[in-house]
């Protein structure tokens, strides 16, 4: 059979799951969790600009350039902020132009996906500037650059080949993106929430695990309910006297549907 093949030239396909498959998966992993912590930074970074730039205050926490006392000098503060990314766009790297998205998709067409590793905090941080000087931008497009770079670095480090480094890529920039957007998990159960509305939600989702949070603070976990949890607390309720009846099983109803 093999003879026959190699005769008719039949093209060989390669396996879609193999042993590079797990290769990749860890860095891949890696990157997410990497690429997620730096959008926080980013986050952080713009907050940090704002404050200093239009409140003339330290601080991390979010502001609007609205609650600024400058006056009529406020309209130099976008000025100055894009002086300063021209300046790191014209000696620093040119793959800081531009939205982040396009730039990224293109490395990924043309260039094998091999991104710069400079971008990987030029990016961040020119975007820091331009959004925390009022620029009209946001911060999904630099974070997809900044984790697509950081992919395509470890990429680039572990010698994979262009189909690995675009896995890489993908999984830096996906992660950027969920943490910019700070996506919530596909279901989460309220502090006081009753059991019975915790095993609708697990089942309705399709998860075994339910991140419980406060209402005063939704994006602050305090623990988690697993099934094992639920059937605990279903157990305690439980009748020692009843016992399991084999027709009530689904298995020997269907059985018993048959027969009749």
């Amino acid at each position: 059979m093999a003879d026959a093949l190699v005769a008719a030239r039949v093209p060989r396909v390669t396996p879609v799951v193999g042993p590079r498959v797990l290769f990749i998966s860890a860095p891949a992993v890696g990157v997410a969790f990497v690429a997620g912590v730096a959008a926080r930074m980013l986050m952080a970074m713009i907050a940090f600009v704002t404050n200093a730039a239009f409140l003339q205050r330290v601080s991390l926490q979010p502001a609007a350039p609205h609650q600024h006392h400058l006056g009529l000098l406020v309209i130099f503060v976008p000025a100055l902020g894009g002086i300063v990314v021209g300046f790191m766009a014209r000696y620093g790297s040119k793959a800081i132009r531009g939205h982040g998205i396009p730039e990224a998709m293109e490395q990924v067409l043309t260039n094998e996906s091999r991104i710069p590793p400079r971008l990987t905090f030029l990016k961040p941080l020119s975007a820091a500037i331009a959004i925390g000087t009022g620029g009209p931008f946001g911060a999904e497009g630099p974070i997809i650059a900044t984790g697509g770079a950081l992919g395509s670095l470890v990429g680039q480090v572990l010698k994979t080949t262009s189909a690995e480094r675009k896995t890489l890529l993908a999984a830096g920039a996906a992660a950027g993106m969920a943490a910019t957007f700070g996506s919530p998990p596909p279901a989460v159960a309220f502090e006081g929430s009753s059991l019975r509305e915790a095993a609708d939600l697990m089942v309705t989702a399709g998860i075994g695990r339910l991140p419980v949070v406060t209402q005063a603070e939704p994006g602050k976990v305090i623990g988690i309910l697993t099934r094992s949890d639920l059937l605990s607390a279903h157990a305690r309720r439980l009748n020692e006297n009843d016992h399991i009846a084999p027709s009530r099983l689904p298995l020997n109803r269907k059985r018993q549907r048959k027969a009749g």
